[in-house]
């Protein structure tokens, strides 16, 4: 089912689902189903009670009609802004229409564990894994970007900023949703107020009577919220999570210890008996970052507007080291993970059984007409190999038995002299050397050569005139089905052939699945029986495989240490030279007048810039022009520098790397040595990959290949299935 609401002006249809994927207290979001350009976008349809509301539908527009400027990222939204207005078919206002956001929300961040139902694609954002402090960086400075782009219109305060109204990727790319909650401000009065706030967000003025809704609320608002979710996704713990001491120590809710400002590392006093272990984190933050976080809970908690701002906030993560460079460590470019968890014995017997060319086939669901036709000629070859094989071995047999026969009646008559033997074997030999000479010398061998070729030629022929003559009964069929119940019936045949034959392949896949389970599981048993016998024999050779291993990789992991001092060095002279850079265009005149913070930002200011200016039109647009050159050369000049700053740690890093390669190499040859240790120690070869388990694995991939060529003729009628069914549903 669905339902069908308008658009605003153009009356244009637009259908939705009927049932909602989620749901508030506002209103419940449906999926777009027509027009095509909003099957990526979603409709927040409000409640009943709310969507007569006025003031709900002219704030919709006023959004609508004043979306701020925002950075563009490809195929990905930063904020999702309001896009249209739906009525129902009586025109009364009824929602809004967005683009969706498919993530998860941020609160997945800001505690000390990822929720257990996350993919393998979030592993990077655990606090365990080696990266996620940097990656966390880099989604707090997405974050304070986006909000900043958001104030930085001077119409628009979030009030309810939290991470359940965020929307995290595995990226770090964000999403800023609920952008209709928020409250709209011109020229410092209240248009249309914000009426939520979540307590453990709210600053202290909020706990002192200063209600949204009531009085207008400034950016500083946000700036609170903004730091506790920064606080939150760095550590994992909300900043004033604490048990106080008296007389704070009744003050339980995270509101009321906002309310008194108990900031867990306030410097003026030690109010606090017990302080969980995750805000030890802090003490490694790097200053800068530290000062901002206390500068906006401990001076902010007297003068809201001492408040990091969010510009501040992205300045100060994107000056951060952790994200001015990143490169990888020697460790990832020798390749050296998961080499120190290796098992030997997996790995002998995957090496053993790669060398005796028995290894499981590759699944081939998607090959092409000419890959296909190579891949059958090649079958076709192998094939007509086996049979000259076999004929080969019969016709020697024959040979050999002839021999013998003439061998026996000389022995035992006297009518067959020594002489008559050796001349009936040398013509035999010499009747055998004129066959094969004549074989190879006449032209009938290259035509015998090509006969696979002509064979896999042959099938693809019959198969297309096959193809094609059925087609033609079929158009046949369906011109003398003239009426709309004959096509149809015609379809329902076809229809039900195809699934005849769908079921008929269906049983064949489950046929090759049992004996594939049956194969596995008498290979696993024969497998788990060689390794019981050897188990201990087997772990001590893989103990000290092991024990070789990381002493060398312990060497390289100095070098690992060594990359992150130089990327600290590195950072810090970047770093050193875009603040130059930047006060520059700050606080030098003329720069200095025109707004923007980048020299393509100041470029893009000009126009409004020499509106201001006293003098000539053509003075004027001279001195502008100049500027524009001064900024440009000035960035190619920053551009410059930062790229001979990288350009010699590209050396010293590569140094580093070179000089792990030595480890690299050694730890290669133990690899190469282990696997060898553990076939001749464990009798590897003589006592698991003995005939009886070869046999077993070529007969499995028998079968894989038997399956993969099964499923792929599934996929194909499947597909066939699904044209009847669409041509049989616009008969009906």
């Amino acid at each position: 089912m669905s339902l069908l609401y308008y658009l605003k002006g153009s009356n244009e249809a637009v259908l939705i689902e009927e049932k909602p994927f989620a749901s508030g207290g506002e209103g419940a979001l449906h999926q777009i189903l027509s027009p095509a350009r909003y099957i990526n976008h979603v409709a927040k349809v409000f409640h009943i009670h709310k969507s007569g509301d006025f003031l709900r539908e002219a704030k919709i527009i006023y959004l609508i009609e004043n979306r701020p400027k925002f950075d563009y990222t490809p195929d990905h939204e930063t904020i999702i802004w309001v896009e249209q207005a739906i009525y129902d078919e009586k025109s009364n206002f009824s929602g809004f229409i967005m683009p969706r956001a498919s993530g998860e929300k941020l609160e997945i961040l800001c505690a000390p564990n990822l929720p257990k139902h996350l993919g393998a694609e979030w592993k990077r954002l655990s606090f365990s894994h080696e990266d996620s402090f940097r990656l966390r960086l880099k989604v707090c400075y997405n974050l304070a970007s986006a909000i900043h782009q958001i104030h930085a219109s001077g119409k628009y305060v979030l009030v309810d900023l939290k991470p359940d109204n965020i929307i995290i990727y595995p990226n770090g790319l964000i999403s800023i949703v609920d952008t209709d909650s928020f409250e709209i401000s011109e020229n410092g009065k209240t248009i249309f107020p914000a009426t939520v706030a979540t307590p453990e967000y709210t600053p202290p003025e909020y706990y002192e009577g200063i209600r949204p809704g009531e009085v207008s609320i400034k950016n500083s608002w946000d700036n609170f919220g903004l730091a506790v979710i920064f606080y939150r996704i760095l550590f994992g713990i909300h900043p004033f999570a604490a048990s106080a001491v008296p007389p704070y120590d009744n003050l339980v809710s995270l509101g009321d210890k906002i309310h008194h400002g108990l900031y867990v590392h306030h410097y003026k006093d030690k109010i606090f008996s017990v302080i969980p272990p995750p805000h030890r984190k802090f003490d490694v933050l790097e200053e800068e970052l530290k000062s901002l976080f206390q500068t906006t809970f401990i001076d902010g908690h007297e003068n809201p507007n001492d408040r990091i701002s969010a510009e501040k906030w992205a300045l100060a993560f994107m000056s951060s080291p952790y994200l001015i460079v990143d490169r990888p460590l020697p460790s990832k470019n020798l390749e050296l993970d998961g080499i120190i968890s290796g098992n030997w014995y997996e790995t002998a017997i995957d090496k053993a059984i790669s060398e005796l060319k028995l290894t499981a086939p590759i699944p081939k669901l998607a090959i092409n007409s000419k890959g296909q036709f190579i891949t059958e000629t090649l079958n076709d070859y192998k094939k007509v190999g086996t049979a000259l094989k076999n004929i080969a071995k019969f016709g020697g047999l024959i040979s050999s038995i002839i021999v013998l026969f003439i061998l026996i009646i000389g022995i035992f008559t006297d009518g067959l002299s020594f002489s008559s033997i050796l001349n009936i074997l040398s013509y035999l030999i010499m009747i055998i050397t004129k066959i094969i000479f004549w074989f190879l010398t006449n032209p009938v061998y290259l035509l015998l050569l090509l006969i696979p070729f002509f064979m896999t030629i042959g099938k693809k022929v019959w198969s297309s005139f096959t193809i094609g003559f059925n087609k033609t009964i079929q158009k046949i069929q369906d011109s003398f089905a003239v009426s709309k119940g004959q096509k149809r019936r015609g379809m329902e045949d076809k229809q039900y052939t195809l699934f005849s034959k769908k079921l008929i392949i269906k049983q064949k896949i489950q046929e090759i699945k049992t004996e594939l389970n049956i194969i596995e599981q008498v290979k696993n048993k024969k497998e788990e029986n060689y390794h019981r016998e050897h188990s201990q024999k087997i772990k001590e050779t893989n103990i000290l495989i092991q024990s070789d291993i990381k002493k060398e990789s312990e060497n390289i992991e100095q070098y690992d240490q060594k990359a992150r001092e130089l990327m600290k060095e590195e950072a810090k002279e970047i770093r050193l030279l875009r603040v130059e850079f930047f006060n520059t265009l700050k606080y030098n005149p003329p720069y200095s007048e025109i707004s923007g913070n980048s020299p393509e930002q100041k470029i893009a200011s000009l126009e409004i810039w020499k509106k201001r200016q006293v003098g000539s039109e053509a003075e004027i647009n001279q001195l502008a022009k100049k500027i524009e050159l001064e900024l440009l050369e000035m960035s190619a000049t920053q551009e410059t520098k930062i790229s001979e700053i990288k350009s010699r740690y590209d050396e010293l890093h590569n140094d580093l790397v070179n000089s792990g390669k030595v480890h690299k190499i050694k730890i290669n040859d133990i690899i190469d040595s282990a696997t060898v240790k553990i076939r001749i120690e464990g009798k590897l070869d003589a006592v698991l990959l003995d005939k009886n388990y070869r046999k077993l694995l070529k007969t499995r991939n028998e079968l894989l290949a038997e399956l993969y060529v099964e499923e792929n003729n599934m996929i194909g009628l499947n597909e066939q299935i699904k044209t009847v069914r669409d041509n049989l549903n616009k008969l009906r």
